[in-house]
């Protein structure tokens, strides 16, 4: 495990997670305590997304419904009113403890979904992570009408009916509002399937011994890891009270083409927002910008474009770009200092300089690495052998986004809204990315911290505007509001 990683949370299998617990089990461990602060762990991510009033249990016959009796008897303890529906009897002995003290401390048990309020939080303690293959007919049943009365669903660990693994969904499976996953989150949530079901994602201690979570760290348990505000915040860079706008960081880019003229724009504009003093943009058929801030040069005479590439912190390359192979290839190996590739110049045969960034979405992915492959985890694997070949990294953007590091674990974010989903947000990304670079933070810190910020960035405008009216620009304006964000984040920063 490399430092960087020390602090970071490991993203398991479900039968990774079933092994260490069992491991901490037979070395002592008490299996009731376990259940009682995952339990507590799921009640307190509800107290703070809710004042009290009714709360649904779906529980069923495992452990999963044990830790749905513990989150019960904590809603009780907190002025909740608390009832459950059970399918089928409990066959651990301490959900059945836990089930007692629950109807103790004043919970009910109901036959009849139909007689909870429509729209009440509801519980989801059917299933966990022993669950693959199909749903029986009475846990469609109780889901379907779940979801007919528009229950407001947070599902424990895993939606009921996902398999944590593969990441592939039952027919009739629960389609929550919020995952609180328990000790580690499990790599089938972040499948394109698994993510589709899990809603918001929040992660809870279960009390696995520190032996044992050092062990999930290990290249032999994780699949890679979850990344939130909190492993990044640091990394913001720091400014010298006394510096000039080429030492605030000068991006240089190659973007943009009558065709594609907005992209370069976007690009610009998010690069100055992030912090960068200075943006010029090389084109071949010049366009003036809009902002007034960016600067935009030709390629001609090239006396000034050789000029200006020694003298960048760092490049951004392909937004909008429309240019053919050889020239691409030919300004491309001229760089030397760190560079963002994007969109048009991305191309399975170019040669990128080492620590390159590449920001593909799906489909440009595949042309770079010249499959069809309709399997996502296939995909990964691809992707993976890509940067450890070229030793560059690779940005897949998605409602997850994954971080290819070469010889090292995938990251995955997950951090911002699916109105994100809209034209020019990428180009926003690159530029956001770009500017960090150029303030002096390498590929790694630069493109996990860019991804994060244009992420909460992201789901703010989100809030302001709603996720069908998102556009490209409103990103870019919540920047600011975002990196404010993860300063705030960061002057409480407590080591895990």
């Amino acid at each position: 495990m490399r430092d960087l990683e020390r602090d970071w949370i490991p993203i398991l299998t479900s039968e990774t997670l079933r092994a260490l617990e069992h491991r901490a089990i037979e070395e002592g461990c008490s299996e009731q305590e376990f259940m009682w602060q995952a339990g507590t762990g799921v009640a307190e991510v509800l107290c703070r997304e809710s004042h009290p009033q009714l709360a649904l249990l779906l529980v069923g016959k495992g452990n999963n419904g044990g830790d749905a009796w513990v989150v019960g008897i904590v809603l009780l303890g907190r002025g909740w009113q608390v009832k459950a529906f059970e399918l089928g009897d409990s066959v651990s002995p301490v959900a059945r403890h836990f089930r007692k003290q629950f109807l103790d401390r004043g919970g009910q048990v109901v036959a009849d979904l139909s007689t909870v309020p429509l729209h009440s939080w509801c519980i989801d303690g059917l299933l966990g992570t022993g669950f693959a293959g199909e749903l029986s007919c009475s846990y469609q049943e109780a889901i379907v009408l779940c979801h007919q009365r528009q229950f407001r669903m947070i599902s424990i660990d895993l939606p009921s009916g996902l398999d944590g693994t593969t990441g592939r969904m039952a027919q009739g499976g629960v389609q929550a509002v919020m995952t609180v996953t328990v000790g580690f989150p499990k790599i089938g949530l972040l499948t394109t399937e698994g993510w589709r079901h899990t809603g918001s994602l929040e992660v809870v201690s279960f009390g696995l011994p520190p032996h044992l979570e050092e062990q999930a760290h290990g290249s032999s348990c994780r699949k890679g890891y979850w990344i939130t505000e909190r492993e990044v915040c640091r990394w913001m860079p720091s400014i010298d009270p006394v510096r000039h706008k080429y030492q605030a960081g000068y991006l240089v880019a190659w973007m943009g083409s009558k065709l594609y003229s907005g992209s370069s724009e976007l690009a610009g504009r998010a690069a100055l927002r992030t912090g960068a003093g200075i943006v010029k943009i090389f084109q071949d058929d010049p366009i003036l910008p809009q902002m007034p801030e960016l600067i935009v040069h030709p390629f001609d005479p090239p006396s000034l474009w050789e000029k200006e590439r020694g003298r960048a912190d760092a490049f951004l390359v392909g937004p909008g770009l429309t240019s053919d192979f050889a020239v691409l290839q030919a300004r491309i190996q001229a760089i030397s200092a760190p560079v963002v590739v994007d969109a048009g110049a991305l191309h399975p045969q170019l040669k990128y300089p080492p620590q390159s960034i590449l920001t593909p979405h799906e489909g440009e992915l595949k042309a770079l690495l010249q499959t069809d492959t309709q399997h996502e985890t296939e995909l990964w694997e691809r992707a993976q052998h890509f940067v450890n070949e070229r030793q560059v990294y690779v940005v897949l953007k998605g409602a997850v986004t994954k971080f290819f590091r070469p010889h090292a674990a995938t990251c995955f974010v997950a951090l911002g809204d699916p109105g994100m989903a809209t034209a020019g947000s990428g180009d926003v990304l690159a530029g956001v990315i770009g500017a960090l670079l150029a303030q002096g933070l390498d590929s790694e810190k630069g493109a996990l911290l860019g991804i994060v910020i244009h992420s909460l960035a992201g789901k703010q405008a989100a809030q302001r505007r709603s996720s069908y009216s998102l556009i490209a620009s409103d990103i870019i304006e919540a920047l600011p509001a975002a990196m404010r964000q993860l300063i705030t984040i960061a002057s409480t920063y407590t080591i895990r």
